[in-house]
């Protein structure tokens, strides 16, 4: 099973061969997550060590998508002993581990996160703040490691537009009031003005439908298939 230890006064991670830990060159960003977190979620303390991390592996603010791999805290006392290869190349020397080669350092051990058959399938989670929201869209691939491959994609619209409520938005509009608002942040990062507007305007129309149809029951100008709206319907 891989694992990553951290040696927490400086910030290091190291990642498990064998008996051995090696530094993990370049570092990668590492940051606190909770799986399938209940909103609003609850972030442990500045004192307090997180229960789960994620390791980014790549982060793309275009599509707003983030790729990497889980760890949970790994049983038993933590931080716990652990030889590691010391880096630079030839620090050992200067350390004294001329024979050995190896040091010994203090890390806080993570394992990989586990996928079994009957596991359920990751949701939601939060990474870094109770703010940081991220969707699970893909199947976890395994990789070369034994390890689960994530991808990530933003909840939120990066202040874009401001964060919807699902709860508020009546039922028989709310898919597609959230399907057509995700298309429009989507062009926004990456689509032609043209087609920024044109989104904005199937955004605007679904709204526009949904509400509509609930203030004054009637269903005529909204279908989910395709929203229509007119002013005769406010009549």
């Amino acid at each position: 099973m891989k694992a990553i230890g951290i040696d927490e006064p400086f910030g290091d991670a190291y990642e498990s061969v064998g008996n051995f830990w090696r530094a993990i060159l370049p570092s990668p960003t590492i940051s606190d997550a909770v799986l399938d977190p209940t909103v609003p979620v609850e972030f442990r303390g500045a004192s307090t060590r997180p229960n789960c991390i994620f390791r980014e592996d790549d982060f793309n603010p275009v599509a707003r998508t983030r790729r990497g791999r889980f760890y949970v805290l790994a049983p038993g006392p933590q931080p716990s002993e652990r030889a590691v290869m010391p880096f630079p190349i030839g620090a050992h020397i200067l350390l004294g581990h001329v024979q050995t080669g190896q040091m010994t350092k203090m890390l806080v051990v993570y394992d990989q996160f586990q996928l079994a058959a009957n596991t359920k399938p990751l949701g939601l989670v939060a990474l870094g703040s109770a703010e940081s929201l991220w969707q699970v869209i893909l199947m976890p691939e395994r990789i070369s490691t034994g390890e689960f491959l994530f991808t990530l994609k933003a909840r939120r619209s990066f202040s874009i537009l401001p964060e919807l409520d699902h709860q508020k938005i009546p039922e028989r509009g709310r898919a597609k009031v959230a399907e057509t608002v995700q298309k429009l942040i989507d062009a926004a990062h990456r689509e032609s003005p043209e087609s920024i507007v044109d989104r904005a305007r199937g955004a605007a129309q679904s709204c526009l439908a949904t509400w509509v149809s609930t203030q004054f029951s009637d269903d005529r100008h909204f279908t989910l298939g395709s929203v229509g709206f007119d002013q005769n319907c406010l009549q």
